[in-house]
C-alpha cells in the first residue's frame, strides 16, 4: 500500500488528461453525487469552486436540480446503489452529467470519464477530482496551476507523517482547519476511519470555537492546520495542547492536497501502529451486502 500512497503525483498528472476537450456551457450550479471514498471529491470541489456547488450523499437528489444544473455522478465501482438511484433522478432534470467512474454499471450510461480500474476508492482521489476540476477549467469556472500543486506534493516528508501518528496513536484524533478547508478535514476523517479503523473528529474554525471547545480535551490529540494568522487560534492555544501543521502550496487547491497526501501517509502509518489492515473493509463490505 505505501507504494501506492507514493504514486499519488503521477495519478495526479494521468487524471489531467482524461478530460482536456470537454468544456460545459450553460449552468449556474453543480451538484456532485457520490457516496464514502468516491463524494469526498464533492466536498474539496466545494472548497475551491465560487459557483454553487452542492453534495448529495443519499437515494435522492434536491429538488433545485434543473438544466442549469451540472451534475458529476462519482461511483469508483460504478455499482454503488445510492449513487445508482441519484444518477435515475438526475437525469431527468438535466442533460449536463457526467460519470465518473472504473467500471460497473454505470459506466454502461452516458457521458462516462473512465478511470483506471483496481484501486479503493479513497486511493482513486485524484482520478475522481481533477477530471471535474479540469472540465470546471476549459469552461472558465475554476484555474489551477498543476505546478504548484506538485511543488507542494514534493514537501510531504515521510517522516513527519510517521511523528504525528505516533502521536495520534491510542488516541481520538481531532482535525481542525479554516473554514475553507471543510474538505481536508472530512478527508483526514475518514482516511483515519478506514486506513487506522479508528473514530476521528473533524471540524473547522472559527465554527468549532462556538461549540466544541468547551469539550474535554484530556483524551484526544488535536491536529491544527493553519493557514493564516488568527487571534482566536492564538488563545485555543493557550487552553489546548496543539500539534500544529503548516499548508504548503501557492494556492488554496495546492494546500489542500499537500494536507491530504499527508494525511493519507499519516493514517497508514496509524494503521501500523493499530496493527490493522488498511486495505480491508469488513464492515463496509457486509452493510453493502445487505
Amino acid at each position: 500500500m505505501l507504494n501506492l500512497l507514493k504514486k499519488f503525483p503521477g495519478q495526479v498528472k494521468e487524471a489531467i488528461k482524461l478530460t482536456r476537450n470537454i468544456k460545459v456551457n450553460g449552468f449556474n450550479k453543480i451538484l456532485i453525487c457520490g457516496m464514502g471514498g468516491s463524494g469526498i471529491s464533492g466536498y474539496l470541489l466545494r472548497d475551491v469552486v465560487e459557483l454553487p456547488v452542492f453534495i448529495s450523499q443519499s437515494y435522492d437528489i434536491p429538488k433545485f436540480v434543473d438544466n442549469k444544473t451540472l451534475v458529476f455522478v462519482i461511483s469508483y465501482s460504478g455499482d454503488t446503489e445510492e449513487t445508482i438511484s441519484m444518477y435515475k433522478k438526475a437525469v431527468k432534470k438535466t442533460k449536463k452529467i457526467f460519470i465518473i467512474t472504473s467500471g460497473g454499471k454505470l459506466s454502461r450510461e452516458k457521458n462516462v470519464i473512465l478511470v483506471p480500474p483496481g484501486l479503493l476508492p479513497r486511493m482513486a482521489l485524484a482520478y475522481l477530482f481533477f477530471p471535474m476540476l479540469v472540465i470546471l477549467k476549459s469552461s472558465k469556472v475554476v484555474r489551477y496551476d498543476l505546478d504548484d500543486i506538485l511543488t507542494s506534493l514534493k514537501k510531504v516528508k515521510i517522516n513527519k507523517a510517521k511523528k504525528l501518528a505516533r502521536k495520534l496513536y491510542k488516541n481520538v484524533p481531532v482535525i481542525y482547519a479554516p473554514s475553507s478547508y471543510f474538505g481536508l478535514v472530512w478527508r483526514w476523517k475518514q482516511s483515519l476511519n478506514e486506513y487506522s479503523k479508528q473514530l476521528a473528529v473533524a471540524n473547522i474554525y472559527p465554527e468549532f470555537f462556538h461549540n466544541e471547545i468547551e469539550a474535554d480535551y484530556n483524551k484526544v490529540k488535536v491536529v491544527l492546520f493553519v493557514d493564516k494568522a488568527d487571534k482566536k487560534i492564538k488563545g485555543f492555544k493557550k487552553m489546548v495542547k496543539v500539534h500544529e501543521v503548516k499548508l504548503y502550496g501557492k494556492s488554496l487547491i495546492a494546500k489542500m492536497f499537500y494536507g491530504i497526501y499527508l494525511g493519507d501517509f499519516v493514517s497508514y502509518y496509524l494503521a501500523r501502529l493499530n496493527k490493522k489492515d488498511p486495505l480491508k473493509e469488513e464492515k463496509i463490505d457486509k452493510l453493502k451486502c445487505i
